[in-house]
């Protein structure tokens, strides 16, 4: 049976979605910073700018943060709330 046109593009949004999640929570934080220092701002202009200006390096952390957090999974038998106080107590 052939996947429809509507069921791909749906999958690539969802891992588009995934995929930009590192760069689109750092430029929020450094939006939210700007703001509480009460620097002007420009919402969105700014948030796309910060989003183009991070990718590569947010992009690669994420993906490091998540690899690591999954291979701790797989290895180690822990409910999500151990999982998370693991979390804080590495960082």
């Amino acid at each position: 049976m052939q996947e429809s046109a509507e069921s791909k593009s749906c999958l690539l949004i969802r891992v588009g979605r995934i995929i930009t999640i590192g760069a689109s929570c750092t430029a929020l934080y450094r939006i939210l910073f700007r703001m509480r220092r009460k620097e002007s701002v420009y919402i969105i202009r700014d948030f796309w700018a910060v989003f183009k200006e991070e990718w590569n390096q947010s992009t690669a952390l994420w993906a490091m943060t998540t690899s690591y957090m999954f291979a701790v999974e797989a290895r180690f038998a822990n409910t999500s709330v151990n999982q998370i106080k693991n979390a804080f107590r590495m960082a």
